[in-house]
């Protein structure tokens, strides 16, 4: 039969990889969500561009009909 400070041991030891575990499983969600929010980010980046773009191209076509309508 095996002394105390063996089962200890072993209990400590499988309480300490069921930690380390849960910690990687949680950084790896971490991980998860900032690539999601990283690519979302990007996403906002380019629609803004998109706007800013179109509202140039949209007031340079109004500018263009006012002055060649005055």
């Amino acid at each position: 039969m095996p002394d105390m400070a063996s089962v200890s041991v072993v209990l400590t030891s499988i309480k300490t990889a069921t930690d380390i575990a849960k910690l990687l499983r949680e950084t790896d969600v971490s991980l998860e969500k900032a690539e999601t929010k990283l690519k979302l980010a990007e996403m906002v980046r380019f629609a803004s561009s998109v706007m800013t773009r179109s509202s140039r191209l949209l007031g340079f076509k109004i500018t263009e009909m006012v002055i060649g309508g005055v």
